[in-house]
């Protein structure tokens, strides 16, 4: 079991946003030689419980990329400890490698700029007999920023903003101020 935590695999770059969607925050990839080996659930740890909607995916074979990879599990709630369980992952002579996706949901109460990091804890397997294989592989430390705030400038005499100087008593259908907002 190796670390698949770079960027050239997808793993999406810190610092993240707090609100930010679809995360690669985790990889890794299980190598197995001279055999199959079939795994029922991978365990996996946080360092803290600001994140949910956490998803479990699969690169396409011999790939180590997120790009093109299938979604193979879903977590019900988000903790320290993350358990995919009910996998049916057979692996023979090769290697397979796993991204964890996320959102980054830090509770209003957390000072921001945070952090959060993923780790690896164990795959296991049951079939022919119970096997768990374990190592310590630590992916990126993420800070967690404010979402970045919203760029408000003037827009005068332009969509729609009426360009004459003089108003008069009555007038109506006049439009006096204009902004546009981009984030």
């Amino acid at each position: 079991i190796a670390s698949a935590n770079l960027p050239a695999n997808g793993i999406t770059a810190s610092p993240v946003s707090n609100g930010q969607t679809d995360v690669v925050v985790f990889g890794f990839t299980v190598t197995v030689s001279g055999g199959t080996q079939h795994f029922n659930q991978f365990v996996l740890g946080c360092t803290s419980q600001y994140y949910s909607n956490a998803k479990l995916y699969r690169a396409t074979t011999g790939s180590t990329s997120f790009t093109g990879s299938q979604q193979i599990a879903t977590l019900a709630s988000p903790g320290t400890y993350i358990s995919f369980t009910g996998l049916n992952e057979t692996i023979t002579n090769s290697s397979c490698t796993y991204f964890l996706v996320a959102d980054i949901n830090v509770p209003t109460y957390v000072t921001l700029p945070t952090n959060i990091r993923f780790n690896f804890a164990q795959a296991i397997g049951s079939i022919p007999y119970y096997t768990a294989y374990s190592t310590n592989i630590s992916g990126v430390n993420f800070t967690v920023a404010s979402p970045p705030a919203p760029v408000i400038t003037y827009a005068a005499n332009t969509n729609g903003v009426t360009s004459q100087t003089t108003l008069y008593s009555g007038q109506t259908g006049v439009v006096i101020y204009g902004v546009t907002i981009t984030t």
